[in-house]
């Protein structure tokens, strides 16, 4: 095994190797992304399934979801296709009580929602998926629709994240911040996990 300097903030790096995560893509998110490269070929987007957080977690749960983001000019169009090509349980950016009372309780739901601008983003073969430093920011942050993975969960899985895999902080944080939730999101890092303190005070 090489060992290679890793930036892990803007003036800080390790030279502890640690592989950039790439997450599986399954199935369904190959389906249906190919539906929908076929109408809109020059899409941002971002797909993903909650299916890949499992690696993890301490407790699994018993359902999951297939998380579609796209640019917000494109959610109307890209969701009136979807249901026009008879695909099944897609939720147009859900609200609490749409969660609760559908989305977990089919199979298969696929959620719509609006891609961020400059949300961290990386392509797996002919696709734009999640990084892991989107996949922590997003499931601190939206925490009805990542209701399963809150509490002693996330902090375990942010721990086995940060144990195995490299995290960009700069990128993290600049993304939270996009959220508004970047000083949140650094005391519960500080406060709740096994991240080194010099990395929040860098």
């Amino acid at each position: 095994m090489n060992w290679i300097i890793t930036p892990i903030s803007k003036d800080l790096f390790s030279f502890i190797y640690k592989p950039i995560y790439i997450p599986e893509i399954g199935n369904n998110e190959i389906r249906t992304y190919e539906k929908i490269h076929k109408q809109f070929p020059t899409l941002k987007h971002c797909i993903w399934s909650t299916k890949i957080i499992s690696e993890f977690m301490l407790h699994q749960p018993w359902r999951h979801v297939t998380i579609l983001e796209v640019e917000n000019d494109a959610l109307e169009p890209v969701f009136h296709y979807l249901k026009d090509i008879n695909i099944r349980n897609v939720f147009f950016q859900p609200n609490e009580k749409e969660i609760d009372r559908y989305v977990f309780e089919v199979e298969s739901a696929i959620i719509l929602r609006t891609l961020i601008s400059k949300a961290p983003i990386q392509r797996v073969n002919k696709f734009y998926t999640i990084t892991i430093e989107k996949m922590i920011v997003d499931i601190f942050c939206d925490k009805i629709l990542f209701n399963a993975y809150q509490g002693s969960e996330l902090s375990t899985i942010i721990n086995n994240v940060y144990h195995r895999y490299a995290i960009n902080f700069t990128k993290l944080f600049s993304y939270a911040n996009r959220r508004r939730k970047e000083d949140e999101l650094m005391e519960y890092l500080s406060l709740q996990t096994e991240i080194p303190q010099n990395i929040f005070n860098d």
